[in-house]
């Protein structure tokens, strides 16, 4: 839980008028933290339900988000990379320096995610910034005629990442469940998991 609590704020909005982006979420026997890009949870008997503030403690008369509908469903033939806590740890460091690298851009950054079958790639495609970082994952459920790819914002991935990081343990990165469509990316390890939005990329984006 203090973990969880050290990272929480980099998971809110507190700047925003909507309430519900400043406070943490109890309910079923799991917190939430969460903001219009990306939410994360961690289990546990915490004794109480509601929205609370997060900077006073404060109940709060906020809308519960139907969380559950925010989650992606994880079926047997779900394709995702598994991570041991090192990797987790290096990824960190790599995206982390490409935070630092781009910090005076008015726009955010993006990264490609591409998931395959030995690794796991993380592109960066910039006219001033070309960075390739292959991660060394064990891929479950990959089709190996095609490649899984996702595209997000580099700073909020870096800040799940790092959260998982620090909670030194082993990590599953699903890929999304409609690539073309560009739907959420889904982060899981034990007793805790995260969701990220995509940011549109062209070059997967296709409508049905």
């Amino acid at each position: 839980m203090l973990i969880f609590m050290k990272n929480a704020k980099k998971f809110l909005d507190l700047k925003s008028d909507n309430e519900k982006f400043h406070a943490l979420h109890y309910t079923d026997c799991r917190v939430y933290a969460s903001n219009p890009y990306m939410m994360v949870w961690i289990d546990g008997a915490f004794g109480k339900g509601g929205a609370y503030d997060f900077l006073t403690g404060a109940e709060l008369d906020a809308e519960m988000p139907d969380f559950a509908k925010v989650i992606p469903p994880v079926k047997d033939t779900s394709a995702y990379a598994i991570y041991s806590a090192a990797e987790i740890e290096e990824l960190h460091t790599f995206l982390k320096g490409v935070v630092a690298m781009s910090a005076k851009r008015k726009d955010p950054l993006s990264v490609q995610l591409e998931w395959e079958p030995v690794i796991m790639a993380f592109k960066v495609r910039e006219p001033k910034l070309q960075v390739q970082y292959d991660a060394a994952s064990y891929a479950k459920n990959h089709p190996h005629d095609e490649h899984e790819k996702a595209c997000a914002n580099v700073k909020f991935l870096a800040d799940i990442v790092g959260y998982f990081a620090q909670r030194k343990t082993e990590v599953r990165m699903y890929a999304p469940l409609r690539v073309s469509l560009q739907t959420p990316i889904l982060f899981t390890a034990e007793g805790t998991g995260a969701v990220l939005s995509q940011r549109r990329d062209m070059t997967i984006y296709k409508r049905d």
